[in-house]
């Protein structure tokens, strides 16, 4: 019989204003977990929509109004869905991040 395969982890990720795009983090972190984005909106995303599609691309997207929000959201989902981690790549966000995962 074929081995079986472990689950894979789901990754919770809180994007906001600058950082990493989802462009680049993405494609390499979706290779290693099933992804779900809170993505934080900001005026001054040159390609909101391009963001927002390749995000859906490789996972899930919840778009939020506020980074206030980004706890509430965390928690939302988790009362739903497993999450094995959850991180940012920006560092005013970063408060709100690990609340979401305490």
């Amino acid at each position: 019989a074929p081995a079986r395969l472990s689950p894979v982890p789901k990754l919770m990720v809180v994007r906001a204003l600058g950082g990493i795009s989802p462009q680049t983090f993405c494609p390499r972190l979706a290779e290693l977990a099933d992804l779900v984005v809170l993505h934080v909106p900001n005026l001054m995303e040159v390609d909101h929509e391009g963001e927002l599609a390749t995000i859906r691309q490789y996972g899930e997207c919840i778009e939020l109004a506020h980074p206030d929000q980004v706890v509430t959201e965390a928690l939302a989902y988790a009362e739903k869905n497993s999450i094995d981690g959850i991180l940012t790549f920006r560092e005013w966000i970063l408060l709100q991040t690990a609340e979401g995962a305490e």
